[in-house]
């Protein structure tokens, strides 16, 4: 039987890993979250090397270990011991207690060395289902959790996500991601460049689904794997919360100590200046780790306004993807997985009429399909279940009911080309619009572009300001508002076209024509 050493020879160990790996690497993947023991051979095996245990709470630490830093680990154990060194890395799930710091063998552990390993699983069917976080002993259990972030359900899987030209990148980035670290050197140079992915692109395209389902891939792939997604809204009140309850140390060291960080909405971060200087520290200390990043917004990183230099830096050094619309073979997939879902049966005709018509988000597939069933059961008169087919005729019903033809343009043109063609008719610069100026024109233009996105996308008022340059969304409101207040009062303004006067409601489908044929 090996004859254990004393503790201290455990903690000279780490001190002298620390020294040999850097603090900075050391405190990511050892400083309290990994326990050093060695052991002497027993006596009547005199001569054979010592057993070095380092052991740590999760699987993922303990690949990660082996893969990186067995080498130091052995270097540093002959060292230390004089002696020949076996090194093992083990795995404790349950009860581990943390190591005192390598510089600080005698300390007592501290209140912030709770981590949640994830506080939300899917379910096989795709539910969820809440789990609570496993947490390490602490000194003040009724604090341990304060200012933590929330890991919001993850309902979406990647295996669910329908695949198209328009999206196969991003999906290929996102599911790259969430795997564990490859062998070879190709295989890690892949991984190097999908350590870091930023998904942008318009509302209802597939950016959750893709940020959740890399969560998702990854738990399942390592179990013990620390994953978080979350909200930018949600990292930034946390923060604010961490700040305020005196606790932005455990914050940090929780958020640093992840191996997976997803980040939903990051233009929310816009004009945060505080939140802003917190991500980029965490993204640095997380980088370096190896852990693995996800982050979403709305628009490429350098078009998002009140970003600042160096956090757009930082996300364009990632992978940079675009989530585009989906083109029409994979709206017909989406139709038919969509309503497969809602227990719909549609006849060929009846998924080409929809995938022909509805060009804009999945959203607005969904949408559609939710009117169908309500009008096709309406007409069934079955109880909330249908029990023929629907066929072509019930979605022309549906179409003629919805009028989508007016909008068809403008839910697949992208916001630039809605302002250019907005601009074009009234004869100004689309810079202009995104300035400050008041003039007539300028204001005709910006109003125009408004009304167009709002009604014709599935764009919100704050996502149509951010667009256009705007700090804040009550300007665009007003501007939506005005024109439809000129269109009901019949009033003609001046353009270049029409010198004499044009009726606003002309001009705007006017607009609308001129993005229709654009996008044929």
């Amino acid at each position: 039987m090996a004859v254990s050493m004393p503790h201290d020879v455990g903690a000279r160990i780490a001190r002298g890993l620390e020294s040999r790996i850097g603090t900075r690497k050391f405190a990511l993947w050892f400083d309290r979250s990994a326990r050093f023991e060695a052991s002497d051979p027993p006596p009547d095996r005199h001569g054979q090397p010592s057993d070095v245990r380092v052991a740590v709470p999760s699987r993922f630490n303990a690949q990660w270990i082996e893969r990186h830093f067995v080498d130091d680990l052995r270097s540093v154990a002959v060292s230390t011991l004089g002696r020949p060194a076996n090194v093992r890395v083990t795995v404790e799930d349950h009860g581990f207690a943390p190591q005192a710091s390598a510089t600080d063998a005698t300390a007592a552990p501290s209140d912030v060395d709770a981590v949640a390993s994830s506080a939300a699983h899917a379910a096989p069917n795709g539910s969820a289902v809440s789990a609570a976080p496993r947490s390490v002993r602490t000194t003040r259990p009724a604090d341990s959790t304060a200012a933590w972030l929330p890991c919001g359900p993850l309902r979406h899987r990647l295996g669910r996500f329908v695949v198209g030209p328009s999206n196969q990148l991003a999906h290929a980035a996102a599911t790259r991601l969430a795997e564990p670290q490859g062998a070879t050197e190709a295989d890690q140079a892949v991984d190097h460049a999908c350590q870091v992915v930023v998904l942008h692109g318009g509302c209802g395209l597939g950016k959750t689904h893709l940020l959740q389902g890399a969560c998702h891939a990854a738990l399942e792939a390592q179990p013990g794997a620390r994953v978080v997604y979350c909200t930018g809204e949600q990292f930034t009140n946390a923060y604010i919360q961490a700040v305020r309850l005196n606790r932005l140390d455990g914050f940090r060291k929780r958020l640093r100590r992840l191996d997976v960080l997803a980040i939903d909405d990051v233009q929310f971060l816009a004009g945060k200046e505080k939140s802003q200087q917190e991500f980029l520290h965490t993204f640095d200390q997380m980088e370096l780790g190896g852990a693995r990043i996800i982050l979403a917004t709305d628009v490429h990183p350098r078009e998002v306004p009140s970003l600042s230099e160096a956090m757009v830096s930082r996300l364009i050094h990632g992978l940079v993807v675009e989530v585009a619309a989906p083109d029409l073979a994979t709206r017909r997939q989406l139709v038919r997985q969509l309503a497969a879902r809602r227990g719909m049966v549609l006849t060929p005709p009846a998924v080409e009429l929809i995938a022909e018509s509805v060009v804009g988000s999945v959203r607005d597939l969904e949408g559609a399909l939710t009117k169908l069933q309500a009008l096709a059961t309406l007409a069934q008169g079955a109880a909330g279940l249908l029990t023929e087919p629907v066929g072509q005729a019930m979605v022309r019903r549906l179409l003629d009911t919805a009028s989508p033809g007016a909008h068809r343009a403008a839910h697949q043109a992208r916001p630039d080309a809605v302002l250019a063609a907005a601009c074009d008719a009234v004869g100004v610069a689309p810079a202009m619009v995104r300035s400050t100026g008041r003039t007539a024109p300028v204001v005709l233009a910006r109003a125009l572009t408004v009304y167009l996105l709002h009604d014709g996308t599935a764009m919100s008022y704050p996502e149509i300001a951010r667009a256009l340059g705007r700090k804040n969304h009550s300007g665009v409101i007003t501007a939506r508002h005005r024109l439809q207040r000129q269109i009901d009062a019949d009033e003609l303004v001046r353009t270049p076209a029409d010198p004499q006067g044009v009726k606003v409601a002309a001009l705007v489908e006017r607009v609308r024509e001129t993005l229709r044929w654009a996008v044929r």
